[in-house]
């Protein structure tokens, strides 16, 4: 059971990923904090909006950043260093990009082609792009949530422990009372691999997950129907994907995004009937770093569990501003 300093409380974290994939997402993302519930955002350090995003978030210092490490879609930093992750297309502003979309990055997964040691080193650039941006790290997730994947789980936990990382996207519960359909047979695998890694590792994680059987998708119903599920002294996220809507994204990334209703999704976390249910249910929003009596883990994960590859030293990362 969870421990909170007072009892019987439910905490929400809103958590908007894709920060810095493009300009109307970001500002999006922003305008939802402001205007409504969202508390935290998960920021790309490889996207063609990466720069613009550090800076907007200058202006909103509520607004919890998280490191949203991207496995596939945007530029991969390590580049022609790591050929085992990199798309046939450079579909980012001809620079070389990880794999489009999670299919084909599983389906190489799958046959072992993609090389530990290259996805160490790329992980390693970005959460070190973070640091020298913007500081230390007070979540993790990842792009289309891959980091719940063994073996790369454990090598995300390792170096999130390594380098101070305490939280990360590791729900027992995923969509609680959603119906079943493939999206739901999903999430009820993505629930099993992280209830497995989370029972190994120290690192703290919200219990429950709302968003993922209707990413991209969100709406005010939706949200309303999901709060009462919240259970006492139970730490929920909403995992959401608001903004603007990009028909840049659409073209380039289209089997990723070719359905998202981006503005949909903002117009519903800014609805004040969603703050009004809140506060009857007794629900408080809160942050990663704000909940600090997480569940946790029996141990943390050995150090001396992958290959290590020599320390990156500290570099000037080229964000467009």
């Amino acid at each position: 059971m969870l421990i909170f300093s007072m009892p019987l409380k439910r905490k929400l974290i809103v958590c908007a990923d894709d920060f810095g994939i493009d300009h109307a997402i970001c500002t999006g993302i922003v305008y939802g904090h402001t205007q409504g519930i969202i508390t935290s955002t998960a920021l790309l350090m490889n996207a063609p909006f990466t720069g613009f995003a550090i800076e907007l978030s200058k202006d909103a210092p509520d607004l919890e950043v998280g490191l949203h490490l991207s496995i596939v879609e945007g530029y991969c930093l390590s580049g022609q260093l790591s050929k085992s992750l990199l798309d046939p297309e450079n579909y980012f502003s001809q620079r070389p990009c990880l794999h489009r979309n999670w299919k084909q990055f599983l389906k190489k997964f799958c046959l072992g082609q993609i090389s530990m040691l290259e996805l160490e080193r790329e992980f390693r650039m970005q959460i070190e792009a973070f640091l020298t941006e913007i500081g230390p790290i007070p979540f993790l997730n990842s792009t289309q949530h891959l980091h719940c994947l063994p073996p790369i789980g454990k090598l995300v936990v390792s170096l999130c422990q390594e380098y101070g990382i305490k939280n990360i996207r590791l729900p027992k519960s995923i969509d609680r009372g959603a119906r079943l359909n493939s999206r739901k047979i999903q999430a009820e695998l993505l629930q099993s691999l992280s209830r497995r890694l989370r029972k190994k590792t120290s690192l703290r994680a919200p219990d429950l997950a709302f968003g993922f059987t209707n990413a991209g998708a969100l709406t005010r119903d939706l949200i309303l129907g999901f709060l009462p599920q919240i259970q006492e002294n139970e730490v929920a996220e909403i995992m959401a994907h608001p903004g603007h809507d990009s028909a840049t994204l659409r073209e380039l990334l289209p089997q990723s995004y070719g359905t998202y209703n981006w503005s949909g999704e903002l117009a519903a976390l800014v609805d004040p009937e969603i703050k009004l249910k809140m506060s009857e249910l007794g629900i408080e929003l809160a942050t990663f770093s704000t909940c600090a009596s997480f569940e946790t883990g029996p141990a943390g994960l050995s150090q001396d569990m992958h290959p290590k590859l020599s320390p990156i030293k500290s570099r000037n990362f080229d964000f467009q501003r």
